[in-house]
């Protein structure tokens, strides 16, 4: 549903739906218009509708997990409006959806046992939501994160990324998880552990910093039962 008082503004934003759907390869079946809303104040929401054989949820990380951080560097500083990076613009279709395909694989040979896309929270607010939902810690180490050359780790470190994943995973599958981003062009890394607890703490070198205590403070408020953990994974 798209509400804008603006014609020129909905062309522009309809435009770019236009473009993102036949870039990836996604259908728009159908559609709302609200012109009636204030120009200075436009909105969109939209709701998508898939398949899928296996899920990779947010909430089922557990103590000893490696965290593992997946991100496309190769691509720009963003828009101008909130601290962002542009992994999209000037790929082609074929190199999107190749890209785009390596969740799916790991969801289905069960791998991960969580997994969460780095967006508006940035990379330690991703980090830490999973830690809340998942009622866990976690340490994290900056000096492990894949930073692209453009930015500094600070600005990095909040920036919504059109192509970045966290994950949760057990030691052993960590370096398939790895391997497998590597071979699509992706850079991934360990950059922590989930600790039993509910403390979020940061590390550069021998210092380190608390983020977040879950014992005393919230993010969504909202932590998944102890029994919802990690699904058995197999070997394949």
């Amino acid at each position: 549903m798209l509400a804008s008082g603006d014609e020129a503004q909905r062309s522009k934003i309809i435009d770019g739906i236009k473009k993102g759907c036949e870039k990836l390869n996604v259908p728009m079946v159908g559609g709302h218009l609200h012109p009636d809303a204030a120009p200075d104040s436009p909105s969109l929401s939209v709701a998508i509708l898939g398949h899928a054989k296996k899920l990779l949820r947010s909430h089922l990380a557990g103590p000893g997990d490696d965290l593992i951080f997946a991100a496309d560097l190769s691509g720009q500083v963003g828009c101008s409006s909130v601290t962002s990076w542009d992994a999209n613009s000037g790929k082609t279709t074929e190199e999107l959806l190749f890209r785009l395909e390596t969740l799916p694989i790991i969801a289905e040979r069960e791998w991960a046992c969580a997994c969460k896309d780095v967006s508006n929270a940035g990379l330690l607010g991703t980090l830490s939501i999973m830690m809340e939902n998942s009622g866990q810690g976690a340490l994290i180490h900056l000096d492990a994160i894949p930073c692209p050359a453009p930015l500094k780790l600070s600005q990095w470190l909040v920036s919504f990324q059109s192509f970045g994943f966290v994950l949760s995973a057990r030691p052993e599958f960590s370096t398939r998880i790895i391997d497998l981003f590597n071979k699509r062009g992706i850079d991934a890394a360990v950059v922590g552990k989930v600790l039993d607890g509910h403390t979020v703490t940061v590390a550069s070198g021998p210092e380190s910093l608390k983020l977040f205590d879950f014992e005393k403070e919230k993010i969504t408020g909202i932590t998944c039962p102890a029994k919802s953990r990690c699904p058995n994974q197999n070997e394949n």
